[in-house]
């Protein structure tokens, strides 16, 4: 309680009360872009051999998990935006 009687995040919250003491919602920052590697610097860095990823696109190979977090993590991206449709320009 404060000196008013009122606890402090109920007073917080009121907005009889004045401005808030709590925080403005800023929004996140949008993602970084993707790098752009050509496919061979690419497959490199993830570690898997250059032909795969253009597989795993293709559908014709299943990328493991360990695979996609590889990817995810060296393209410093979330994994379910790897499930996305690309936005169209």
């Amino acid at each position: 309680m404060n000196s008013r009687g009122a606890c402090p995040l109920e007073a917080a919250q009121n907005p009889r009360n004045g401005a808030s003491d709590f925080p403005k919602y800023v929004p996140a920052a949008p993602p970084p872009r993707p790098q752009a590697w050509s496919q061979e610097t690419a497959s490199e860095k993830i570690g898997i051999h250059p032909k795969h990823p253009q597989r795993i696109e293709l559908g014709t190979a299943n990328g493991t998990v360990a695979t996609l977090v590889a990817i995810a993590v060296t393209y410093k991206v979330t994994m379910p935006s790897l499930f996305e449709e690309p936005a169209e320009k």
